[in-house]
C-alpha cells in the first residue's frame, strides 16, 4: 500500500498544445524545465493553480480501488476506498504537511519520522504542478546530465538534487519535452502517459505506471483546480 500512495502522489505531463517551434533551443537544465512548463501550458496558466484535486482507479490484486488526491504546496491528501469483506471501506488514509505525516491501513496508523518523513515531504513539495516554476527559490536544482531512450523516444536525462543528495532522474522527450519518467535512488520509476487538457489550456496525465516493486496502473478520471477539500477529511480515522 505505500508504494500504491507513492504512485498516486507523484505526476507529470506529456502533452501539449504548443507546437515545436514554441520550444527554446536547449543548452541548459533549465532549457529543458522552460520547454516543460510550456508543454505544462505556459507559466501563466500554471502560476493561476494553487490546488489540484484528482481522481482515479486502479486494481491491485483483484480489488478494483477508487482515490482521490488534493495537492498544494504545503498538503498532500490522499484516500482510496475500496470493496473489502463484501462491503465498501476506507483502505488508506494519507496526511502529508511541512511539519508532519501520517498514514491510516486497515492494519493501523503510522507517523512518519525522520528520514521517512524527509522523503514524504520532497515528494508533496516536487508533486506540486507549480514546483517547476520556482524550485530553485525552494533550494532544488537541476543537471542537464546527457541524453537516454525511454521507451523508444529520445529524451533530455535531467538529475534532481537538493543540498547535494541526488534525489531522482527525468527523461524529457526531446521532441515533445514532455516528462516521459522519472527514477529514483532506490531504483523506483514512474512511467507517464495519455495527458490530455483538462482546463484552460492545462494538460495532466491520465495515466502513469508504477515498475517497482511491483507494476501496477492507475488511470485518472477528472482533475479539478483551486477547489479546497472538506477538511472533516484531513482528521485521522478514529478521532473524534
Amino acid at each position: 500500500m505505500k508504494s500504491l500512495l507513492a504512485a498516486i502522489i507523484l505526476t507529470a505531463s506529456l502533452h501539449s498544445a504548443y507546437s515545436q517551434d514554441k520550444f527554446k533551443e536547449v543548452t541548459t537544465a533549465q532549457d529543458v524545465i522552460d520547454n516543460f512548463i510550456t508543454a505544462l501550458g505556459g507559466r501563466d496558466k500554471i502560476e493561476d493553480i494553487i490546488s489540484e484535486t484528482v481522481t482515479g482507479d486502479l486494481n491491485v490484486q483483484g480489488m478494483e480501488i477508487g482515490f482521490m488526491t488534493f495537492r498544494n504546496d504545503t498538503l498532500n491528501f490522499t484516500k482510496a476506498e475500496g470493496e473489502a469483506h463484501g462491503k465498501n471501506m476506507l483502505l488508506m488514509k494519507s496526511i502529508t504537511t511541512k511539519s508532519f505525516a501520517w498514514e491510516y491501513q486497515m492494519t493501523g496508523i503510522k507517523d512518519y519520522e525522520g528520514d521517512e518523513l524527509l522523503n514524504k515531504q520532497i515528494d508533496m513539495i516536487t508533486g506540486n504542478i507549480n514546483f517547476v516554476l520556482n524550485y530553485d527559490k525552494l533550494g532544488y536544482s537541476f543537471e542537464l546530465e546527457g541524453t537516454d531512450t525511454v521507451n523508444g523516444k529520445s529524451c533530455y536525462r535531467l538529475i534532481l538534487t537538493k543540498d547535494g543528495k541526488k534525489l531522482r532522474t527525468n527523461y524529457y522527450d526531446k521532441e515533445t519535452f514532455y516528462l516521459l519518467k522519472f527514477v529514483k535512488p532506490n531504483d523506483a520509476s514512474i512511467d507517464i502517459y495519455d495527458y490530455k487538457e483538462v482546463s484552460g489550456g492545462i494538460y495532466r496525465p491520465f495515466k502513469i505506471v508504477q515498475n517497482s516493486p511491483m507494476e501496477l496502473t492507475i488511470i485518472f478520471r477528472d482533475y479539478v483546480f483551486n477547489k479546497m477539500i472538506d477538511t472533516d477529511l484531513l482528521s485521522k480515522p478514529g478521532d473524534k
